[in-house]
């Protein structure tokens, strides 16, 4: 089904990607056991600009997540092999191994009770 006819905002999880894609013409699939979901958020128009910063601010939160501050969390400083790192601008990895990629579209909607 079409996401763009479904009422944001909406979150959809799904047990493997197959046909994903990254930017421009690279591909990405992610075999069960991954985490893989697209959001699917109502941004108005007068703010898409923003778009790209969104993208970094979930890399930038899910590398934040995954490494916690040593200072305030002792275990983590033992427990980390291989050293994080985000890959401007939305690529999150860990040693050489690439753990995920965040990518933000936009696509636009004509509405006619928007338009008045």
């Amino acid at each position: 089904s079409d996401l763009a006819t479904l009422p944001p905002p909406l979150v959809v999880v799904a047990d493997l990607q197959s046909h994903g894609r990254g930017r421009g013409a690279n591909a990405w699939d992610s075999p069960y056991g991954c985490l893989t979901f697209t959001a699917h958020l109502d941004i108005p128009a007068a703010r898409i600009a923003v778009l790209p910063f969104v993208q970094y601010l979930a890399a930038s939160a899910t590398l934040r997540a995954l490494a916690p501050d040593p200072a305030t969390t002792p275990a983590a400083a033992s427990s980390a092999k291989l050293p994080l790192r985000l890959k401007w601008p939305n690529d999150l990895y860990a040693g050489p191994h690439k753990l995920c990629g965040i990518l933000c579209e936009a696509t636009t909607c004509y509405s006619p009770a928007s338009s008045t």
